[in-house]
């Protein structure tokens, strides 16, 4: 928390303590009634003030794939399975994708395709791609823009798999963009 937001959460909780004794001057009658609603809203305060200043680990914790970008750096955490997991804005929506270092494009499924602007029954899936599971069979597309953070990109070669994908996949073709890709323990951090 900066001097700021610390001058101002002080200046804050003097008006607080300021208004809580004029009720309860105004209201001595029910004081024990008075304490117990003042002490109730005090825990609630600092309950929402402790949150706020955790929120940006709490917002990790709780959706890894959002992340948070410091200047030109992104950095995700490792969702409980293990894989990492970056959400983007493609075409205005949004999108989770598989962090897949073994991929070399960017490949969305065909449901993720429709949601974004493509319709999967008109595309020609003539490309073969070399999968995990064996061959199959790709329409390339591109996308026209793709945002992470306050990053955009534009006109993003990708491609649609025809056969069954679970979660998009964010290949290399995309993370190489990225002038360094580091993983330490559970973060993963991309720096432009």
């Amino acid at each position: 928390m900066t001097d700021y937001e610390q001058a101002k959460l002080t200046y804050l909780i003097i008006i607080l303590i300021f208004v809580m004794c004029s009720v309860g001057i105004f209201y001595s009658k029910n004081l024990e009634k008075i304490t117990r609603h003042f002490l109730s809203w005090a825990l609630i305060f600092i309950g929402l003030i402790t949150a706020y200043g955790f929120k940006d680990s709490l917002i990790t914790a709780l959706f890894p794939q959002i992340g948070h970008q410091s200047g030109e750096s992104f950095v995700y955490s490792k969702a409980d399975d293990g894989h990492f997991y970056l959400q983007l804005v493609v075409n205005g929506e949004t999108v989770n994708f598989l962090l897949d270092t073994g991929a070399t494009n960017l490949v969305l499924n065909k449901k993720t395709a429709e949601k974004v602007g493509f319709n999967p029954n008109e595309l020609s899936y003539d490309f073969k791609t070399y999968t995990a599971n064996g061959v199959s069979r790709s329409a390339k597309i591109l996308i026209q823009e793709i945002k992470i953070g306050s990053l955009y990109d534009y006109d993003v070669s990708a491609m649609v798999a025809e056969g069954a994908l679970f979660i998009p996949l964010l290949g290399m073709t995309f993370l190489s963009q990225f002038g360094e890709i580091s993983i330490n323990g559970d973060k993963l951090t991309l720096k432009k």
